[in-house]
């Protein structure tokens, strides 16, 4: 049996959730930079633009843009094209907002987590992390 990687990090919104990491290096908005229809980045000033963040453990310096990310953010997670998880660097109240509208409304888990910068720079693209209610992560090798 192969143990994996464990870190910690802040719950913001608390929740457990898995899937692969997508690992953005420029903050993302979510109203105008992500597609309601298909859950992919449609700014095209973004550097990963094209890429679908559905299901994925989105980690992201942290948001970006108005009020409005909010409730583009709550309606992704609705219609279930949002992420699994989101981990940040930065406390983004706009993101929490995003997260508990959705939680509150539809009953959605996302859970949002506030890392440091190991176990932040320690999660590689592809890689698939467990989230536990208590903040622990486990990454697992790239493509497992």
């Amino acid at each position: 049996m192969t143990l994996r990687p464990r870190h910690f990090a802040r719950p913001l919104v608390a929740g457990e959730a898995s899937g692969r990491s997508l690992v953005l290096g420029a903050r993302l908005s979510f109203a105008g930079g992500v597609s309601q229809e298909t859950g992919i980045i449609i700014d095209h000033r973004h550097p990963r633009a094209g890429t679908c963040v559905a299901s994925s453990v989105l980690v992201l310096p942290s948001g970006r843009g108005s009020s409005t990310s909010s409730n583009a953010l709550g309606e992704l997670l609705r219609q279930g094209r949002g992420p699994a998880a989101i981990i940040m660097l930065e406390v983004d109240q706009i993101v929490i907002m995003g997260v508990l509208l959705a939680q509150t409304l539809y009953g959605t888990v996302c859970p949002v987590l506030v890392a440091d910068q190991p176990t932040f720079a320690a999660i590689v693209e592809g890689a698939l992390v467990q989230i536990r209610a208590n903040g622990e992560i486990e990454i697992g090798p790239e493509g497992a």
